[in-house]
């Protein structure tokens, strides 16, 4: 029999998970945004940029500039797109398949909680930014999926621990629908060593958040005999003109680099 992780079972198993979900986006009749060009009129949600280029050990710093290059392909194909009301978006339709043909090179993804190299790779910080900037609207997450380890310390982390959107084509996907009456735009370009995403709509919004992480800390964990690090937080939204609170997630993920003792807690 095939154990879960052999290739051919996966390799099975990937193909038959992607045909049925374009199967099931046939069968809705799923309206994907797909239109770019101007707002004639434009207010600012949000802007977000994060580095292109981190320092990760053990990671090729070649993988690094390649998802430069895998980050500039896909930026052309969101800026200036539009996600009109009634219409979803979805991360993969827009981008299609990351093939060599079209330009995209080895870069680092990360495959059963450990880094890897695949066609495509470092997409993710573009979704996960994407995905920072949807949760200051009010647009309903129809499918996002975070990774199961923490996986690398902060390095000019610009947004709390734990708000990751992982995508792998065909499987895990970056989708929501604009449920409002809003027009959104997102504005997308790599500048310099900065990955720059904005989120723009055609009015000022009614409600406005700010989005931010409470009760985070680092804390030993016995699993299995093994003394592990973990870290955990609670990420909240905040309504700027009621000033009404909600919980968006909370996180407790094990982590898979070496953490500073000193900033572990001695209790959970």
């Amino acid at each position: 029999m095939l154990q879960p992780s052999h290739p051919v079972r996966f390799f099975v198993s990937y193909h038959l998970r992607k045909m049925a979900r374009h199967g099931r986006d046939l069968a809705k009749g799923i309206h994907f945004a797909d239109s770019q060009e101007p707002l004639s009129s434009s207010s600012l949600v949000i802007r977000h940029q994060s580095p292109v280029l981190r320092k990760l050990k053990g990671v090729d710093p070649q993988l690094q500039q390649n998802k430069r290059t895998n980050l500039e392909i896909v930026a052309r194909r969101f800026d200036g797109l539009l996600i009109k009301p009634g219409e979803v978006f979805s991360f993969w339709q827009r981008v299609g398949v990351p093939t060599k043909e079209r330009g995209f090179k080895p870069g680092l993804v990360i495959k059963s909680g450990r880094p890897d190299i695949g066609i495509g790779g470092g997409l993710c910080q573009l979704s996960n930014a994407l995905f920072w900037c949807f949760l200051h609207t009010e647009v309903e997450l129809v499918e996002r999926h975070r990774h199961s380890f923490d996986l690398f310390p902060d390095d000019e982390r610009q947004v709390p621990f734990g708000l990751g959107a992982g995508v792998a084509y065909g499987v895990k996907d970056l989708i929501i629908a604009n449920t409002t009456d809003v027009i959104f735009q997102i504005k997308m370009s790599v500048e310099g060593d900065q990955l720059v995403v904005q989120l723009n709509s055609n009015r000022r919004l009614n409600r406005t958040f700010k989005v931010k992480e409470i009760d985070s800390k680092f804390y030993r964990k016995e699993v299995d005999t093994r003394d592990l690090v973990f870290r955990k937080n609670r990420v909240v939204r905040e309504c700027s003109e009621t000033g009404e609170q909600s919980t968006l997630f909370e996180n407790d993920f094990e982590c898979r680099y070496d953490v500073d003792v000193d900033k572990i807690q001695s209790d959970c």
